[in-house]
């Protein structure tokens, strides 16, 4: 039986309900949407080009603005949809350029939907490995709107076909995500003994694998409360051969411990460089959290407002949200709104059950326990100096500063 139209492409319905035709988005969301039921037709219903169809489809890309990054690829896709016999190489191709723009900017749903569509359409035994990819990605931007038991699947789905692949590389990097999973869910012992094993199997290999598994022991020992074995490891890989990627997610890793250790000046370094090469939505979301809860160190209450008021107006993922309200209400708390401080520190607590955010709803109930307790916050201590353990990180990170444009 057929799954019902509106079912099926979701999330380009909700967000296109969301927006007035006016708003500049609604050209490539429409866009695309009509691509996809194109698509639907074609390759998952088996129906004959319809020229109307078509052709108004085609028209719909082409209208997408010139600057928009997205628009050659929906033109290509619109275009691929006519022919009598599509290669499915081609859309296996645009999809996935698609899907990967589309989670650069964190529309998730979004993205998820298009990967969606790649694990649907294109036969693995034509494309292996962009099926395999991705199922992983799919498993990622899971992870990002905190649906783990879909992430899950994702994984064994692409642990099936990088096996098939017989790809060392992909096979540790799916290992990572389902100890990514773990940690999200503050499950330490199984991270952990998944991680003890990725970290051997990729010490061989090196590279952004190893990197990525580094980062992931310095994960779990932040999760065991040993924050100087935490940052070492992410200097380890740090140091190794990290993709863009994955040296960003460190850096904002690395961020977040330095603030935990009292080292702000290496916090703001991060920060600093992350500011100006952040490649996603959600790594800048996850840094300007950082510089929240910075700004509350440092009882600025300017910074704050300001940071506050730039998180406010954006769709953030679920760990950024829950971050964020946690830290709004530290800083609410500080300036002396403990009313306020009380409404965020819930909104925290409740964004951490919706999502399963083990580690988020520890943190937001000792808020709340405090907030009870006292009735002003305490002033942190001053900051403190950088561990002699972690200088070479230190140094290792104001150089990378160092090297931006207009410094040193």
């Amino acid at each position: 039986m057929r799954q019902p139209e509106l079912l099926r492409h979701q999330a380009f319905f909700d967000r296109l309900a969301d927006l007035q035709e006016q708003d500049p988005t609604w050209p490539t969301l429409s866009a695309g949407l009509l691509v996809l039921r194109q698509l639907d037709d074609r390759l998952r219903d088996g129906l004959r080009p319809d020229p109307r169809s078509t052709a108004f489809t085609l028209d719909a890309a082409r209208a997408v603005l010139l600057t928009d990054p997205t628009r050659r690829i929906l033109v290509g896709l619109a275009e691929l949809a006519v022919e009598a016999e599509p290669s499915r190489h081609a859309l296996a191709v645009q999809l996935f350029a698609w899907a990967r723009a589309l989670e650069n900017n964190a529309a998730w749903a979004l993205a998820q939907d298009v990967y969606r569509a790649v694990t649907e359409f294109i036969p693995a035994d034509d494309d292996l490995e962009i099926v395999t990819d991705a199922w992983m990605r799919r498993a990622y931007v899971a992870r990002m709107m905190a649906a783990y038991a879909d992430a899950e699947f994702a994984i064994e789905r692409g642990r099936e076909f990088a096996a098939r692949l017989g790809d060392a590389s992909r096979l540790l990097r799916l290992r990572m995500a389902s100890a990514n999973v773990a940690v999200d869910r503050h499950q330490p012992e199984l991270a952990e003994h998944i991680i003890a094993e990725t970290v051997a199997l990729a010490a061989p290999l090196g590279g952004p694998v190893y990197s990525e598994a580094l980062h992931g022991r310095g994960n779990v020992a932040r999760m065991r409360g040993d924050n100087i074995s935490a940052l070492q490891f992410y200097h380890r890989a740090l140091e190794g051969s990290p993709s863009d990627i994955g040296r960003e997610r460190l850096l904002l890793t690395i961020s977040a411990v330095s603030i935990d250790v009292g080292a702000r000046s290496m916090a703001r370094d991060a920060l600093l460089v992350l500011a100006v090469t952040a490649q996603t939505r959600n790594t800048r979301w996850l840094a300007v959290v950082n510089l929240l809860e910075i700004a509350v160190l440092d009882r600025n209450e300017i910074s704050f407002e300001s940071y506050r008021r730039e998180l406010a107006a954006e769709p953030l993922s679920p760990i950024a949200a829950g971050y964020f309200a946690l830290y709004e209400g530290h800083g609410h708390r500080a300036f002396g709104r403990p009313d306020l401080a009380a409404a965020c520190y819930e909104r925290a607590l409740q964004n951490a059950h919706d999502h399963q955010l083990g580690k988020l709803v520890v943190e937001a109930e000792a808020a709340m326990a405090g907030l009870s307790e006292l009735d002003e916050m305490p002033r942190p201590g001053a900051e403190s100096p950088v561990p002699s353990a972690l200088e070479p990180l230190a140094r290792r990170v104001r150089a990378m500063r160092e090297c931006l444009p207009g410094e040193g």
